[in-house]
């Protein structure tokens, strides 16, 4: 996050740019902030390391799924929130993809695959036995993805593998944001979430782009070393998506 070079005795160009109000922050008689109260605004907010911007290169040329993230938005920042929100879900898989290494077995249903594989079997047996029972072809194409579900059911589910780099990097994701990672198949499969009318569509879209770039951020800087405080855009532009919080304009990560 860029900070302000300067930083005025009113704050003013500072506390236009990150939403802060400035009705609120205590004055002497002359309309100065205590140099206790600026120190206590700007704690933990620094310049951006270099370090970090070079381990986030590093991460890019090493790998390919980091530099097409990185790529995709850049390239996704004009884009319209119908095509912004899915390429943004892309980046989150995409990096997931890049953060875990070891797998997902932890997030299985059933810690043992052997039990898994058994009651998989046992379903697939009574289905069987069901749909003769019904007279239904079971070697029929139409059957054959019944019977691969089956053999997947004690996969993890998109919200826990999605979820899983933040807990990776060190990032406590909020009930909030596992509701907006579970939107996930709904924008890649080719629906949309609706609101009610037009504006009221582009309030929530608008909302939950902020909120899952918000979370790739998390993603790569955190991956990169970072620590510190970021905007929040979801916070600032509360005004307009009018999805209030107690969430901080400058989010410690």
């Amino acid at each position: 996050m860029r900070r302000c070079s300067l930083i005025p005795q009113n704050l003013t160009s500072c506390v236009k740019f990150v939403g802060i109000d400035q009705e609120k922050i205590e004055r002497d008689t002359e309309g100065r902030i205590s140099e206790e109260k600026r120190k206590e605004l700007y704690k933990d907010i620094i310049f951006f390391p270099s370090i970090v911007f070079g381990k986030i290169c590093q991460l890019a040329l090493d790998n390919e799924k980091v530099s097409r993230s990185l790529l995709v938005l850049v390239l996704n920042s004009g884009s319209t929130l119908e095509i912004k929100i899915p390429l943004q879900y892309v980046c989150i898989e995409a990096l997931t993809g890049a953060i875990i290494k070891k797998g997902n077995s932890e997030l299985k249903p059933i810690d043992d695959d052997r039990v898994a594989g058994e009651l998989a079997q046992i379903l697939k047996n009574e289905t069987e036995l069901f749909l003769k029972g019904k007279g239904i072809r079971i070697d029929s194409e139409s059957i054959a993805p019944l019977f691969k579900r089956l053999d997947t059911l004690n996969a993890p589910t998109n919200v826990d593998k999605l979820s899983k780099p933040f807990n990776e990097v060190g990032y406590i994701i909020s009930g909030e944001e596992k509701k907006l990672i579970k939107l996930r198949d709904t924008f890649l499969h080719g629906s949309i979430k609706t609101f009610g009318e037009p504006e009221d569509d582009f309030k929530g879209l608008f909302y939950i782009s902020l909120k899952l770039q918000f979370l790739i951020s998390v993603l790569l800087l955190k991956k990169s070393g970072f620590q510190g405080r970021i905007i929040n855009y979801a916070k600032l532009y509360e005004h307009i998506t009018e999805r209030y919080s107690d969430e901080d304009v400058f989010f410690k990560i």
